[in-house]
């Protein structure tokens, strides 16, 4: 022996196909039992999925622990969204312990979701769109994603506060009200952006002003 754990370490493969898979899968499970440093960690590594699969991957939720994780969190879960057809998976923070009576936590809130799912979610044609990024004073750094939700089909504006400015043509919503502009450029400063709505051939007021800080 070593005396180095690291460099005493075994694994288990259990790829499809492997005779005895469910055993080692299950010595693999009590292997983990026996991890016992606060500092240690347990891995799992999977064969990568063919392209177009997106429908049929089995991912249950993105996870993030930190503002910069959030980003791609919903980077993510935005084209998983796209790719999948319309597949809605949860965005969940995570809080790790900082020691080892403390015990892991996992949190849904729906101000981090890009997109949700349910009945009830998305705006009639006459209510003015939904913005739901950036948040309410976030600090963007371009290329950056402005996101909502409206009728869907509807065609969105969305403008910087006075309508001088918009963000390139207007957008449509998909089948299930959703509306993405990725790309957005501004130059460092603060700004006030709003949206509104098309649809039916009746023009929504402007949603309320979101601000935002490109430092």
């Amino acid at each position: 022996m070593s005396g180095n754990p690291h460099l005493e370490q075994c694994g288990f493969d259990v790829a499809s196909g492997t005779a005895n898979g469910a055993v080692f899968f299950y010595e693999s499970v009590k292997a983990k039992q026996k991890v016992n440093g606060f500092y240690e960690w347990n891995e799992l590594q999977i064969t990568t999925w063919p392209q177009g699969s997106a429908r049929t991957l089995p991912i249950q939720a993105f996870f993030y622990s930190d503002p910069a994780g959030l980003a791609d969190a919903r980077t993510n879960q935005k084209e998983f969204y796209s790719d999948s057809g319309g597949i809605v998976v949860p965005i969940i923070s995570v809080r790790l312990p900082m020691t080892a009576d403390q015990d892991v936590l996992f949190n849904f809130a729906p101000n981090d979701q890009e997109v949700m799912a349910g009945e009830g979610t998305t705006p009639s044609y006459s209510e003015q769109p939904w913005i739901v990024s950036p948040m309410e004073g976030a600090t963007v750094t371009p290329p950056f994603r402005i996101s909502g939700k409206s009728a869907p089909g509807a065609t969105v504006d969305v403008c910087l506060e006075g309508g001088g400015y918009c963000f390139g043509a207007p957008v449509v919503a998909d089948a299930n009200g959703y509306w993405f502009i990725d790309g957005a450029q501004l130059s460092p400063g603060d700004y006030r952006f709003t949206a509104r709505q098309t649809a039916n051939g009746q023009v929504s007021a402007w949603a309320n002003n979101r601000t935002i800080k490109v430092p």
